[in-house]
């Protein structure tokens, strides 16, 4: 897996573009922990992860625990939101999704950029 990021000082917006293949759970939690530098370094609440260009590496069991947060994370990772862009939305990033809201975790996934960028900035998109 390969990343780099910006943010978007107008929006509020971390931009985290992911490429190559990323396998859940490790790469997971090298993200967690990029975001949680992230917040504290820049204060910014809201990440937009670019997927479109990664082959996903998962299983059901997999995709399950990447959602599994280390305790000293969890404070950080629950008052942020982030939207999750792939370029095709299956059932195992439903899934994930669904995974991370019932866990308590702003979530969302999207194949639309523009959908992704409202729902981080509370103008549209689901709730």
């Amino acid at each position: 897996m390969h990343y780099t990021y910006e943010l978007d000082n107008d929006s509020g917006i971390c931009i985290v573009r992911v490429t190559d293949t990323f396998k859940r759970p490790e790469d997971a939690a090298e993200m967690q922990q990029l975001v949680c530098k992230l917040y504290e370094e820049t204060g910014c609440g809201a990440f937009l992860f670019d997927m479109r260009r990664v082959d996903v590496v998962a299983s059901v069991l997999f995709t399950y625990d990447t959602v599994v947060f280390e305790a000293a994370k969890l404070h950080v990772l629950r008052k942020l939101k982030a939207a999750v862009l792939y370029s095709e939305v299956t059932e195992e990033e439903c899934f994930f999704e669904n995974v991370a809201v019932n866990r308590g975790f702003p979530l969302r996934v999207f194949d639309s950029l523009d959908d992704s960028l409202d729902w981080l900035s509370g103008k549209g998109g689901r709730t």
